[in-house]
């Protein structure tokens, strides 16, 4: 049971925790769940394609209002595959994002590039042990530190994408379950 004091402390604390107050928090709230834009939704075109594979009939158009019980599950299921195709393929892009940013590179490979890239914490690495000018050597560690923090943001982005594909599976399982329990 809770007691008196309990209940003002948990009053007290629900007033404190009612989310931004400021017009731009409340802005940059409201853009959670679409930083990546897999949230909305599915390309037209990517569920009739398949919308079409799923009935058999390559070219069918769904019809989204229809009261027949198999047009709405193969539609659900068409939604469905059409968002885990989208997440699976930005998924991989950002993985072959960040493993190229952290594939080992020799020197060579470094200093031949047309365009050096500054961004690149082992070419930083390199920089830093080359130069001699204290000033210099602290920018660059700056520069370092700044770019290995993103590479940690990039790494986040890849999770945040792979629990959204693991998501966009499980809703096409149940979809798929429902398709067959119609079929």
């Amino acid at each position: 049971m809770v007691t008196e004091r309990q209940r003002r402390a948990n009053q007290a604390n629900a007033r404190k925790s009612t989310g931004p107050r400021s017009a731009a928090g409340k802005a940059r709230a409201a853009r959670n769940a679409v930083t990546h834009g897999l949230n909305t939704a599915p390309d037209a075109d990517a569920v009739a394609t398949w919308y079409g594979i799923i009935r058999d009939t390559p070219g069918a158009a769904p019809a989204p209002f229809s009261q027949d019980v198999t047009d709405t599950a193969a539609l659900r299921l068409a939604v469905a595959e059409a968002r885990r195709s989208r997440a699976a393929t930005a998924e991989i892009g950002q993985l072959k994002r960040v493993t190229e940013k952290t594939r080992p590179k020799t020197l060579a490979d470094m200093l031949d590039a047309p365009d050096l890239d500054l961004e690149d914490p082992q070419i930083l690495e390199h920089l830093i042990s080359c130069t001699t000018d204290p000033e210099e050597v602290k920018g660059l560690e700056i520069l370092r530190d700044h770019y290995s923090v993103r590479a940690l943001d990039d790494l986040q982005v890849l999770r945040r994408l792979t629990r959204y594909r693991r998501s966009s599976e499980a809703q096409c399982r149940k979809a798929f379950k429902a398709w067959l329990e119609v079929e």
